[in-house]
């Protein structure tokens, strides 16, 4: 085990480079968690191994891109969280094998340089979740097998301090699935675990030092993920590992003290939720099924009664995860892993809000970058 001053050290090394994958000079990697800056410029944290890379695209679809190992050590399991603040620098949260998870502070927007922070009081953690608050200030999460969930309350936009919260009302974590933080402009942070059973916990205020904790039915829910709607109402995108099917679930008011199941797809054997919220206030939910096509479901109402269901890549390949984003101008883009040989992230370049219209976008690396410096 390394100590974390000489992790410290090994970051340091790193992150110096950009980097193409090796071999076919696509990208690729694990967990991918896609952001979009307030310039449109998408980023992209993902896992090569047990490396931490920052994918950054040089054009709004992503055809063009750079990637950055930032640290490695990093913990097995969807262990990252990419959020973008307020002045457009990213900030990548992720779990440490062995040690207490860590983030990395991107100096500037183009994250050319940065340090990594220990997150001091924190437990290992094999989930990791983070949203920026209204404020301007992010909220973490972490989870573990058998541990409850703890929150991280940062203390200004850069993280450089903060509150550990531990939610002992929450549930244990089963480390199964996904953990996923939404901060809605109510200023109640939202935290969903899938798992056995699906569990939400809803925070008491901003700061997230208490929660009350909500079950979903534990033969029902594998895969959760939620945003909510422009009214503060969470609404969630689930699959369902014992029956094989997706729904989504949307609830009747902030707090969530009801809930309707709507969009219903049987016969899905498929994983990578995720979810967001188009400018007119419809959810849109991207998800794979792993050896058949990309999914993306265009909610025709707020509770995702009727929807239109679009298909890309088909029979193209073996998919893993999908993190989608809704960009400035109204249009989702989404990115997913293809395990097609040669193996790399893919993005689907919606046209419009409903993505009835859209590209699948194989990112190439940029020329001055192929070397590996910039």
């Amino acid at each position: 085990m390394f100590s974390a001053a000489s992790f410290r050290s090994l970051v340091a090394l790193l992150a110096v480079g950009f980097v193409s994958a090796a071999g076919s000079g696509d990208f690729a990697g694990d967990f991918p968690k896609l952001q979009v800056a307030m310039d449109d410029t998408p980023y992209v944290a993902y896992a090569d191994g047990d490396r931490l890379m920052l994918l950054r695209c040089l054009t709004p679809n992503c055809s063009v891109a750079t990637s950055r190992a930032l640290a490695s050590g990093l913990a097995a399991g969807d262990a990252i969280a990419l959020i973008i603040r307020t002045d457009g620098r990213p900030l990548v949260v992720f779990g440490i094998d062995g040690a207490a998870p860590a983030l990395y502070d991107c100096a500037d927007a183009a994250c050319q340089a940065g340090e990594v922070r220990t997150l001091e009081g924190v437990a290992e953690a094999e989930l990791v979740g983070a949203d920026v608050r209204s404020n301007g200030r992010p909220l973490l999460a972490f989870g573990a097998t058998g541990a409850p969930i703890q929150t991280y309350d940062c203390t200004d936009q850069d993280c450089s301090s903060g509150e550990v919260h531990t939610l002992l009302d929450g549930p244990d974590c089963t480390g199964a699935g996904p953990l996923r933080v939404t901060c809605p402009a109510s200023g109640r942070p939202i935290i969903a675990h899938s798992g056995d059973p699906t569990e939400v916990l809803i925070c008491a205020d901003e700061r997230c030092a208490t929660a009350t904790s909500l079950s979903f039915d534990d033969r029902e829910m594998a895969t959760a993920t939620h945003n909510p709607h422009n009214e503060d109402r969470p609404i969630f995108a689930l699959w369902c590992s014992y029956c094989g099917a997706a729904f989504v679930y949307a609830c009747d008011s902030p707090t969530c003290e009801n809930t309707v199941r709507s969009f219903y797809e049987p016969r899905v054997w498929g994983d990578g939720m995720s979810i967001a919220i188009r400018q007119d206030g419809l959810p849109v939910i991207s998800y794979v099924v792993r050896d058949h096509a990309v999914r993306v479901v265009a909610c025709s109402n707020m509770n995702c009664e009727t929807a239109s269901v679009r298909h890309f890549d088909l029979f193209n390949g073996n998919f893993h995860y999908t993190s989608m984003v809704v960009r400035g101008d109204g249009t989702p883009l989404l990115v997913y892993l293809s395990t097609q040989p040669p193996a790399s992230l893919r993005f689907v370049d919606c046209k419009n809000a409903d993505c009835s219209s859209a590209a699948v976008i194989t990112p190439v690396p940029d020329p001055i970058f192929v070397s590996g410096f910039e």
